[in-house]
């Protein structure tokens, strides 16, 4: 995307913003399908761990 196409993509949404209705769009969108895991092999796997692994701090949520 260039400068000017993310101009007009903010210039859009504040029209919307503003009550106004946004231009329409050129683009052409497509989906996109794929496996997670066969794709990042183990890397799920890998983040659990390693969140699981983190010491967090105790804040009493239970006194509010």
């Amino acid at each position: 995307m260039t400068a000017r196409g993310s101009a007009c993509a903010v210039c859009a949404v504040h029209a919307v913003m503003l009550g106004g209705e946004s231009p329409p769009s050129s683009r052409q969108l497509h989906t996109i399908e794929y496996e997670m895991e066969a794709t990042y092999e183990g890397l799920n796997r890998h983040i659990v761990r390693q969140i699981e692994a983190l010491n967090l701090a105790h804040y009493g949520l239970e006194g509010y």
